[in-house]
C-alpha cells in the first residue's frame, strides 16, 4: 500500500507521460477515460510548470557566464 504507486499516481504518471510524447488533450483523454477534458488539462498544466522549469535550470546550467579574470 505504498502512496507512491496508488492506482491513480499512476494514472497520473501515465497522462503525463502521455502529453510529454507528444500526445494531444483528446488523445490523452480517450487514454485515461476523463469524461471531462478539464480534469486531462489539470495534467497538462502541472507537466507544463514541471517542463518549464526544468528548461529554466538547462538553460542557466548552459548559458551560465563566468568573468575570465585578466
Amino acid at each position: 500500500d505504498d502512496p507512491k504507486y496508488s492506482a491513480h499516481s499512476l494514472r497520473h504518471t501515465a497522462a503525463s507521460l502521455a502529453l510529454d510524447l507528444g500526445g494531444d488533450l483528446d488523445a490523452a483523454q480517450q487514454l485515461m477515460r476523463h469524461k471531462d477534458i478539464s480534469t486531462t488539462e489539470i495534467y497538462a498544466h502541472r507537466l507544463s510548470k514541471a517542463k518549464n522549469h526544468l528548461e529554466w535550470q538547462i538553460s542557466t546550467a548552459l548559458f551560465q557566464t563566468t568573468k575570465k579574470k585578466k
